[in-house]
């Protein structure tokens, strides 16, 4: 359960920085955006995975 929390809060927090940036594109802070979804989205494939073995 915990795993999932820090995931959902993750989550939570690149989908508010996502709403801010629309004001300020900055090439770099998109960056930053892409790399944490990127994360993102290998911990939850990794968690699945973890889960399921």
């Amino acid at each position: 359960m915990g795993f999932l929390d820090i995931l959902l809060e993750l989550a939570m927090s690149i989908f508010s920085t996502g709403v801010s940036v629309g004001t300020s594109k900055k090439w770099y802070v998109n960056l930053i955006q892409y790399v944490l979804l990127l994360l993102f989205v290998v911990a939850v494939i990794y968690g699945l995975i973890i889960l399921f073995i």
